[in-house]
């Protein structure tokens, strides 16, 4: 984990962001590299509230393993979160999605907007059609989000937006 947070650039977003300097003296601060992957790791197993997060570093072995034994409090978990996460959650998200694709080598050229779903079960799958207006609905969204970034050439100011133009994007 450490090393694919390392390659796209994650952990420079966290020297970038957060402060290493200690202006009031006192304690040295928590090693904000080593927090956010237990984070991300809690995530992954559902445990969202700052509580469950510290007692999943406290009891998970792997955590444990993360944070060389080290035990934050749901407060310094908090502070971290509000102060790094939140306001990063965008470039976060496009840089491990895109760290995760290119570590298990996963293709984005097939999405499947019209509700699919595939189960584990082999030889079987639900087909769940999604009406217009949820379709409409999510492509206003998109629009909206590609507007944001300066994205929305070439994409209809109405109607549904076709799913290969979104892989171009």
């Amino acid at each position: 984990m450490f090393s694919i947070f390392k390659k796209v650039g994650v952990f420079d977003l966290i020297d970038s962001t957060c402060s290493r300097k200690y202006p009031k003296g006192g304690r040295p601060k928590i090693n904000k590299h080593r927090l956010f992957v237990p984070i991300v790791y809690a995530y992954a197993f559902r445990h969202m509230p700052l509580r469950d997060m510290e007692s999943f570093c406290k009891f998970d072995l792997r955590a444990m393993n993360i944070m060389n034994g080290y035990i934050p409090s749901h407060t310094s978990i908090g502070k971290f979160y509000s102060e790094f996460i939140v306001n990063n959650r965008d470039i976060l998200f496009s840089r491990i999605t895109d760290a995760i694709r290119e570590e298990c080598h996963i293709e984005f050229d097939v999405a499947f907007l019209d509700g699919s779903k595939f189960e584990a079960d082999p030889n079987k799958y639900k087909f769940v059609w999604k009406p217009t207006k949820y379709h409409l609905r999510l492509s206003e969204k998109i629009q909206t989000i590609l507007s944001k970034y300066e994205l929305n050439r070439n994409i209809s100011d109405s109607g549904i937006i076709p799913a290969s133009l979104l892989l171009v994007k």
